[in-house]
Parts: C-alpha cells; sequence; structure tokens
C-alpha cells in the first residue's frame, strides 16, 4: 500500500478515536487555558492553549452529542499526524517505499506517536516543531543561508512557544556541528538570523514571563533539575527506573537503532538527535525523577532510524513486526479499558489505572452544575478543576492557594468575590491565608460521595 494512503487512513481513524475518548483530566485543564487565552502560563508555554483555543467552534457539536467530547482535541491530533509528514520529508528522499511504510507503521502503532497522539498535550506541538526544527537544521546543513537560519530560529522558537525542553536541541546540534567540523555554520550573520527569529517567535513566553517575574522558567527549571535525590541509594533507583522505563517503551528498537554506520549519511542526524535527549534525562535522572514522556522526541528519532534499517534487513523487520504486534495488543487493551474506566483491569483495581482519570470526579459533576454566581465552587485542584470545567462548559476553578501552584493561582478566578463560596476536597489541605485576611469562616462541612463539601461565608 502507498504510504500516503496509509497517512490518510491513519488520520481518519485517529479523529474519530479521538472524539470517542474522553479528556484526561490534564487534557481538560489545558481546555480551561483555551477558553481563557494568554501569552503564556506557569505551568507550561501556551501552544496547547492556543490548538484548543481552535477547537471553540467544535464546542456546538459536543453540546449536541455528549459522547462526543474528545471532538476538541482534532487540531492538536490534525498537529500530531502532520509531524509524520514532516519526518518523511527529511527523510523521505534517502528511503524506499518499503522503508516509508515500515516507518509510518512503527510510529503510528507505538505508545507516543500511536494511540499517545490522540491525547492532547503539550508534547504534540512540541514534537511536531522539533521535527520542524530538524529538517530546517538539516537543510541549514545541505546549504547553509540566511533563509535557512531564519527558518531554523523560527521553528526552534515556536517550539519554545509549546514546550521549554525544545531548548535541548541547541546543544545537540552544536554538538553534532563541532563533532563534523562545519565550521561555515558558524556564520555571524548566520547565526544572529538564528538567535532573531527564535526570539521573535517565541516572544509570547518571553513577554508574560517578564511580566510575572520569569516565575514560569523558575519551576519548570526546578520541576527537572532539582536535586531530590540526596543519596547514592536513591540516585541509581531513579537512574534504573528511568532506563528501565525507556527500554520498556523502545523495546529491541534501542539497539536495532544504536548503529548509526547503517543509516545512509544524509540520516545519522536522526542516531544524534535519538540519543541526544535520552542521554540528557539519564543525567538529570541521578537529579530528580524523570518522567516517561519528556525524552520523547528522541523516541520519535531512534524509532524512526530503527524503521528505516528494518525496511532493508530481513531480520530485523520480524523485530519490527514483533514490536508492532505487541504495541497492537497494548493498545487494544487501553482502548477497552477506556470504554469501562470504572471496572478493573486483569485484577488491578480501577482507581489504580491511569484511565480512571475520565471518572475520578464524576460524581461532582452534578454538584458543580448547580453552582450560582452568588455561591459558586471551587475545586482543590488542577486536575479536578479541569475535569468539572469541561463536563460544565464552563470554567470551575481550582481555589488560589490551595494544593500545589497551577494557572489558577495567577488567574483572578481562584479568589472568590462573593460573600460565601463552597470548595470540594479529595484531601485535607491546609487553607490558604488570604481566606482568613479577607474575612471568609468556614460554617459547614459536609461528606459528598467520596469527597467533602465545605462552605465558607464573609463575617459580617
Amino acid at each position: 500500500m502507498n504510504w500516503k494512503r496509509i497517512w490518510w487512513i491513519a488520520l481518519v481513524v485517529k479523529l474519530v478515536l479521538a472524539c470517542a475518548i474522553p479528556l484526561s483530566n490534564d487534557e481538560a485543564y489545558y481546555w480551561v487555558w483555551g477558553q481563557i487565552p494568554q501569552l503564556s502560563y506557569y505551568d507550561h508555554p501556551p501552544f496547547i492553549a492556543w490548538l484548543f483555543y481552535l477547537a471553540r467552534p467544535l464546542e456546538g457539536i459536543r453540546e449536541m452529542f455528549p459522547n462526543l467530547g474528545g471532538i476538541v482535541r482534532w487540531p492538536a491530533v490534525l498537529m500530531g499526524h502532520a509531524t509524520l509528514l514532516v519526518l518523511l520529508k527529511i527523510v523521505g528522499p534517502s528511503i524506499s517505499e518499503r522503508q516509508k511504510n515500515l516507518v509510518l507503521g512503527v510510529l503510528l502503532l507505538s505508545p507516543f506517536f500511536g494511540i499517545g497522539s490522540l491525547i492532547a498535550t503539550p508534547d504534540i506541538p512540541y514534537v511536531f516543531f522539533w521535527c520542524v526544527s530538524l529538517l530546517a537544521f538539516k537543510r541549514t546543513l545541505e546549504s547553509p543561508s540566511v533563509k535557512n537560519s531564519l527558518f531554523l530560529g523560527a521553528a526552534l522558537g515556536l517550539g519554545f512557544c509549546a514546550k521549554y525542553l525544545i531548548v535541548i536541541f541547541v546543544p545537540v546540534g552544536i554538538l553534532y556541528v563541532l563533532v563534523h567540523r562545519r565550521w561555515d555554520l558558524f556564520k555571524p550573520t548566520n547565526l544572529l538570523a538564528t538567535v532573531f527569529a527564535g526570539l521573535l517567535f517565541c516572544a509570547p513566553v518571553l513577554l508574560w514571563n517578564a511580566q510575572n517575574d520569569w516565575v514560569s522558567f523558575r519551576f519548570q527549571l526546578g520541576h527537572g533539575l532539582d536535586v531530590e535525590a540526596l543519596t547514592w541509594d536513591r540516585k541509581l533507583q531513579q537512574f534504573l527506573d528511568y532506563i528501565g522505563g525507556q527500554a520498556g517503551l523502545l523495546g529491541l528498537f534501542v539497539f536495532v537503532a544504536g548503529f548509526g554506520t547503517k543509516l545512509a549519511k544524509e540520516n545519522r542526524l536522526l542516531i544524534w538527535m535519538g540519543w541526544g535527549p535520552i542521554l540528557f534525562f539519564a543525567w538529570t535522572s541521578l537529579r530528580s525523577p524523570v518522567e516517561a514522556n519528556w525524552p520523547i522526541t528522541g523516541h520519535l528519532a531512534l524509532l524512526t532510524a530503527a524503521a528505516i534499517i528494518s525496511g532493508r534487513e530481513l531480520q530485523k523487520a520480524r523485530i519490527a513486526k514483533g514490536m508492532m504486534t505487541l504495541w497492537v495488543a497494548a493498545t487494544v487493551v487501553v482502548l477497552y479499558q477506556s470504554t469501562r474506566p470504572e471496572l478493573p483491569l486483569f485484577g488491578v483495581e480501577a482507581d489504580r489505572l491511569k484511565t480512571y482519570e475520565f471518572v475520578r470526579y464524576r460524581a461532582l459533576e452534578t454538584r458543580a452544575r448547580g453552582a450560582t454566581e452568588e455561591l459558586p465552587i471551587f475545586a482543590s485542584s488542577y486536575q479536578m478543576a479541569g475535569a468539572l470545567s469541561f463536563a460544565t462548559h464552563r470554567v470551575v476553578p481550582k481555589l488560589a492557594g490551595i494544593n500545589r501552584v497551577d494557572f489558577f493561582d495567577f488567574h483572578p478566578s481562584g479568589k472568590p468575590i462573593t460573600n460565601q463560596f463552597e470548595i470540594a476536597l479529595e484531601h485535607d489541605w491546609p487553607w490558604p491565608s488570604w481566606i482568613a485576611e479577607l474575612g471568609y469562616v468556614e460554617v459547614s462541612k459536609e461528606s459528598y460521595d467520596r469527597f467533602s463539601i465545605v462552605r465558607f461565608q464573609r463575617r459580617p
């Protein structure tokens, strides 16, 4: 089958599945951002919010067909699927049709770029612009010019508006240039063009952070680089957890793609851009825990390289088919569980599974719908706020100052302006000091399913 036909069929399947799968709590939180567009946000840069903003015309369909709520993912799904076109633009000229088909097959069935690409998170625009940056970098290597330098800077700048991790691209790219002694790329006009375009296209993030004491930068740096492991036992445990998780996701493809000399010269850049993020986070795992998706761009490059190699070697093609079979089985299980998230799976209780997010706060939806302007209700976590907001079609904010810091701590909606308000609690958290300072006192507390509803009223 022609690779273009595979791409189009996969797009239709993705759009259908995206409608049917409920939104996770993180996605619902980003949906809230799309209702309150800003230059940037505390937790992440703004691109995922912009994608949900583009989905606002689809809200009417969601209201008519409540079971198709996932339709608001469509802009993100389209961008994620377009990443495959950019990738084939990079590697396509040097590989056969069979290899192109295998590249698409491997990526479309893999955890992050298959079913994972249906989940609208900052990773989708991040991976897209990383891939666009890789295309621009390749063109710059082939033909250094101000035009290509501007292209590279713009791609990196937009990537910075998606996820700060795009900065990893820069040292990996510089190391590649130094190792290959491409001194012609350090021409001042080209470097200035890249820096200028990069700063211009990431200006929204820079401006927002400048207006907010660079709080988002400080949060993200601390989130990934603060030293949390104080003993060597803990460092080793975090490192082994990271290596085990990455090996489990990539499987034998890590070893298949590890030999860059088997790739055509023009595609060996994939090895650099694959191992670069993987090794970077191996280092940070010695400082603090690493989430499995952080080196996602490394997965894109390594899986592509492995598929290209497997496309011309029978034994490795069998490995590829075996991995794809395992991924298909895992995908079927996840899709099945997403249709009945309240039930256990293989003996594991439902509330210990990721899919439980789909129903975690369902019991509170009726209470949230009954809230009024005179008696608003607040959530006690950003996940709860996102889930209730999406379910009620209006913003149900998290109470500012409770639980971890997030978007609502920087937005006026996080504090009440009424004489009384309620807050839904899943766990007991210390009350923020501003409640007493503004004259609010607790007047009642009631059990509500497995939650608590606490009411506050301002003293006369």
